[in-house]
């Protein structure tokens, strides 16, 4: 969303840091641009859900080819990098899982994250349960065949 991102980025590695960029992919184009420029060393993008169920569960209109598109381009760009994905319940089923696996197929690295009902911004998700050690080790299951590697965090 900051118009200068590229730019910013550009500056702070001429610096000598290294640079881990987290995005939940609504921007290919400006991803690209960053990517081409070889402006970060690390991306991390939030899959939050199915494609099917992106609009209902980020509560807002949103243009999933866009983050189709940047699952592609962060898994071609050839730069360490990782997906992830806060399970919330009830927002996901076992099968949902094997449809995320899919999209991030052969990615560096997948990490399911557990839901902490401390740390949101809507109220309503204080009241959510999260997952148990065990359903989250399931999920896990079903995503390992996609990915390079896969954890529970």
């Amino acid at each position: 969303m900051q118009s200068d991102l590229q730019d910013f980025l550009s500056r702070v590695k001429a610096l000598g840091y290294l640079i881990k960029l987290d995005t939940n992919g609504s921007f290919p184009h400006k991803l690209e641009g960053i990517v081409q420029s070889k402006s970060v060393d690390y991306l991390a993008m939030d899959i939050k859900a199915t494609p099917e169920k992106y609009q209902s569960v980020v509560r807002r209109k949103i243009d999933v080819s866009k983050i189709l598109e940047s699952i592609a381009l962060i898994k071609d760009s050839g730069l360490d990098h990782e997906f992830r994905t806060t399970v919330v319940k009830p927002l996901f089923e076992r099968e949902d899982f094997r449809t995320i696996g899919r999209l991030a197929q052969n990615c560096k690295l997948y990490a399911l994250q557990r839901f902490v009902p401390s740390k949101t911004l809507d109220e309503e998700f204080q009241n959510r349960q999260t997952y148990s050690d065990e359903e989250l080790d399931c999920f896990k299951e079903i995503i390992e065949p996609f990915a390079q590697k896969c954890i529970v965090r």
